[in-house]
């Protein structure tokens, strides 16, 4: 086994060939846990089980799918680099499968924890600190909406103040609010009387802002500035922080919410619900999670002689 340790064998990988800088920049963000944790190690001491272990812990934090993929495909080819440079005798990295291989897997947010995030939310919207009220808007909405994090960020703040003045009252479900916000794709954002709640407590002391954008920056230095994506993953992360609760994404959100609609209604509404214009295809592959209890219980009902 060749003693160079994995760390500066790294080092010589992203110097060889002629990667752009954000290729290197790439690998060195994908591989740096692995490196943390076995960086010191001999490389020729890198067994199949360091990466098979690697990867089951990553999977256990629900990463997604294509995220795994990417990491995979760097862990190979460096690896591939060592083997070609004589410090291994195989890449012990392909055993890990392949992901494009794999049945997909749609992970959505717990809704116990959201619901707990939320049950905060209604709580900050009513304290003296204007950043958690802003913070709790925002989870609030994206929670409740399924809109993408662009279209949280992009909601327009004099049409939002004028949609709240003006819902559509419902038997079933009571107020609806509506705003229609642009992002990747442009939608409607819905939200009900407990959300308007949350969002009035952050209007109150929003500041004077030149910007339309319904969220803005509060620190002196940025005063009123437009929020941005970064801004408002902060905001996220604080609200899950205090909740209690692991850190859900806004994309996690999203395909709860799709597949809380898909399974109560159907696909075609969770498409329009989220604003997909091709339809049911990308809802079934990518945001709805399908009740597996409940279609055992169905083959059962259905396979019934008597």
């Amino acid at each position: 086994m060749h003693q160079i340790t994995v760390r500066a064998a790294f080092d010589q990988f992203l110097a060889s060939g002629k990667r752009k800088l954000i290729t290197r920049s790439k690998y060195a963000y994908k591989l740096r846990p692995f490196l943390e944790e076995h960086g010191q190690l001999p490389i020729g001491q890198i067994t199949q089980r360091h990466a098979l272990n690697w990867f089951e812990a990553m999977e256990a934090s629900d990463l997604a799918e294509a995220t795994l993929a990417m990491t995979r495909s760097c862990l190979v080819a460096f690896l591939n680099f060592c083997v070609r440079s004589g410090w291994l005798a195989s890449n012990p990295a392909q055993v890990v499968p392949r992901y494009d291989g794999r049945p997909k897997r749609v992970v959505t947010a717990n809704p116990d924890h959201v619901a707990q995030a939320l049950t905060l939310c209604g709580i900050l919207a009513k304290t003296s600190d204007a950043t958690a009220r802003r913070d709790a808007a925002i989870f609030a909405l994206a929670a409740i909406s399924g809109g993408r994090r662009s279209n949280i960020m992009l909601m327009p703040f004099r049409e939002t103040v004028t949609a709240l003045h003006y819902p559509e009252a419902d038997p079933a479900v009571g107020n609806i609010y509506t705003v229609a916000t642009r992002g990747k794709t442009p939608i409607e954002i819905v939200f009900g009387e407990f959300h308007a709640g949350i969002l009035r407590g952050w209007l109150e002391v929003r500041p004077e802002s030149e910007s339309n954008r319904l969220f803005v920056h509060l620190r002196p230095s940025s005063l009123g500035k437009p929020l941005e994506a970064n801004g408002l993953g902060h905001a996220r992360k604080n609200i899950c922080k205090i909740a209690g609760v692991p850190v859900i994404t806004f994309q996690a959100m999203r395909k709860l919410r799709g597949t809380q609609i898909a399974r109560q209604f159907n696909l075609e509404l969770a498409a329009s619900a989220l604003g997909h214009i091709s339809g049911t295809k990308v809802i079934r592959e990518h945001y709805y999670d399908p009740d597996k209890h409940a279609a055992h219980v169905a083959i059962l009902q259905t396979g019934r002689s008597r």
